[in-house]
């Protein structure tokens, strides 16, 4: 088993609880049709990337804890575990809500950008410094990739290529959709291949210098025991709520 810092699974279990309510809001508004307007305004919109943002960044430095302590190839059979998860959640999703179809969800994209990284590791291991500079920069300049444009956010940039999303769900994984696409959650390996390697360097980086920050080793036990079940929370989270509402008399399924 490797080391696990209590502070990074706190994290990731205080992620998952605001992702569950964010989630309870999005089932009240968009299935039992009632009005948030904030919901969908510029304070929703922030409060959901808090929620990618953390998630993705400490499953990034735990991709280094893990690859120090396991090795590379323990390390990719974990993930594989994901993709395999991610697979079946768009599976069941076009079959159960085919209005609603997850092609490249947070699952699928943290195993097959954990696997991605691994294939990059020995050179992010070795210069730490450069990988977290390739790939913040990268996704600065393509967080707006999925959209068609260069740019971050509201720092819109000229037009990407079209080129780039002629090949149907190919250009969809690589983050370059095509304009028929859709997912109701949406991960592509760009820009968040940046997000997640930037993470990862950083933790490369610690442990190269042998000074991983004090911090990482503080505890909240019940936010750490959390996150440390958070596969099986965020795959039962949304039938849990779905059933209490349709039980409540507030959705049809």
């Amino acid at each position: 088993m490797f080391m696990r810092y209590p502070f990074l699974d706190a994290l990731r279990g205080f992620s998952l609880c605001s992702m569950t309510l964010y989630h309870l809001l999005w089932d009240i508004v968009y299935l039992s049709g009632r009005s948030l307007p904030w919901y969908d305004g510029m304070a929703g919109y922030l409060w959901q990337q808090s929620i990618c943002w953390t998630f993705i960044a400490v499953s990034g430095m735990s991709l280094a804890l893990e690859v120090k302590k396991k090795g590379r190839k323990r390390a990719a059979k974990s993930r594989l575990v994901l993709v395999g998860w991610g697979t079946a959640i768009t599976f069941v999703t076009r079959q159960a809500m085919p209005q609603e179809p997850i092609y490249f969800g947070v699952i699928f994209f943290l195993g097959a950008v954990s696997l991605l990284t691994i294939c990059f590791w020995p050179v992010m291991e070795k210069k730490p410094k450069g990988a977290a500079l390739f790939c913040g920069t990268l996704f600065f300049f393509l967080r707006n990739a999925p959209q068609g444009f260069w740019g971050f956010e509201r720092m819109v940039g000229p037009a990407l290529p079209e080129m780039l999303t002629h090949f149907g769900l190919f250009s969809a994984f690589w983050g370059f959709p095509p304009r028929d696409f859709y997912s109701a959650d949406y991960f592509p390996l760009i820009p968040w291949w940046g997000l997640f390697g930037f993470a990862a360097a950083l933790g490369a980086l610690w442990l190269k210098k042998g000074s991983v920050p004090d911090l990482l080793k503080k505890d909240v036990p019940f936010l750490r025991t959390l996150g440390r079940k958070s596969l099986w929370i965020y795959l039962l989270h949304q039938p849990v709520i779905m059933g209490v509402m349709w039980g409540m008399g507030m959705i049809k399924i």
